[in-house]
């Protein structure tokens, strides 16, 4: 299975903050939700820190496990799913073991 980073940037001010949450809105829901749109598979998401609700950030990231096979056009195919305030800047395939 191959791991993924991804780097997001953000507008926090409409989240709950960045991970996820039981009945709230976060960046970590909202890029997962995106994920899962695309590749029409489930896909978790760990972040590599938390933001509070409505904190922005310029870079942060997240990785996760995919066995398929990664769109060529994910990071803007993402940007076009997620809300205006979310960008995926980059996706890197790294090695297995990379957190």
């Amino acid at each position: 299975m191959a791991r993924y980073f991804i780097e997001v940037a953000y507008k926090g001010t409409a989240y709950s903050g960045f991970q996820v949450q039981e009945n709230a809105i976060t960046i970590q829901s909202e890029v997962e939700k995106a994920l899962q749109t695309l590749h029409r598979n489930s896909i978790q998401l760990t972040g590599s820190s938390r933001t509070d609700a409505g904190v922005h950030a310029l870079q942060n990231y997240f990785h996760f496990d995919f066995d398929g096979v990664l769109h060529p056009q994910a990071v803007y195919k993402l940007n076009a799913i997620l809300p205006f305030d979310i960008v995926v800047k980059s996706i890197h395939l790294m090695p297995s073991e990379a957190h």
